[in-house]
């Protein structure tokens, strides 16, 4: 049963190489979505009225993990 979940997990990839950033170049969108959605929260809050530029400080990323 753990075989086959960690085969179907968002992050098998990365179990089973040394090399993470090819690991994760080799991914398509929707791939790394599940992973960043296996990994963490993210959470964006509003910007403000009238923003119309990106502004980092309105991301929240929170660890699953810990």
């Amino acid at each position: 049963d753990l075989a086959t979940s960690a085969s179907t997990s968002a992050l098998a990839p990365f179990a089973a190489t040394d090399d993470v950033q090819a690991a994760w170049d080799g991914l398509d969108r929707e791939r790394r979505r599940a992973v960043i959605e296996a990994l963490a929260s993210v959470t964006l809050h509003p910007a403000g009225r009238g923003a119309r530029v990106f502004n980092p400080d309105t991301v929240q990323i929170t660890s699953l993990q810990d």
